[in-house]
C-alpha cells in the first residue's frame, strides 16, 4: 500500500505579485516493523506537544489569575522543561 505525500518547498518571490512553489511527491511503503516504529514515534511526539500546550495553557490561566508566573513562549524554554519533565512521564512515553 503506498501513500503519497506532497511536500511543498519554501515560496520564492519573483516580484511584488508572483510567487513560486516547488512540490516533491514521495511515497512510503513501511514495512509491518517500520509502521509500529513510525506510530510510536508519533505518538510520542504528540504526547510531548500536548504536555507543552497543557503547560501554557495553566501557566496563562494563572497568570490571568494574577500570579506571577512565567509562561514558557520560546522554544528552548519549553525544551528544558520537557527534558525535566520527561523520566516522569518516560512510561508514557515510551
Amino acid at each position: 500500500m503506498y501513500r503519497t505525500y506532497v511536500w511543498y518547498a519554501p515560496a520564492v518571490t519573483l516580484s511584488r505579485t508572483a510567487v513560486v512553489l516547488q512540490a516533491y511527491r514521495y511515497a512510503l511503503d513501511p514495512t509491518p516493523r517500520q509502521r509500529g516504529a513510525l506510530a510510536s514515534h508519533t505518538g510520542a511526539s504528540r504526547f510531548a506537544y500536548n504536555w507543552g500546550l497543557q503547560r501554557v495553557r495553566q501557566r496563562m490561566e494563572a497568570k490571568a489569575a494574577g500570579s506571577d508566573i512565567q509562561v514558557p513562549w520560546r522554544l528552548y524554554e519549553l525544551r528544558r522543561e520537557w527534558n525535566k519533565a520527561k523520566h516522569e512521564a518516560g512510561s508514557v512515553v515510551g
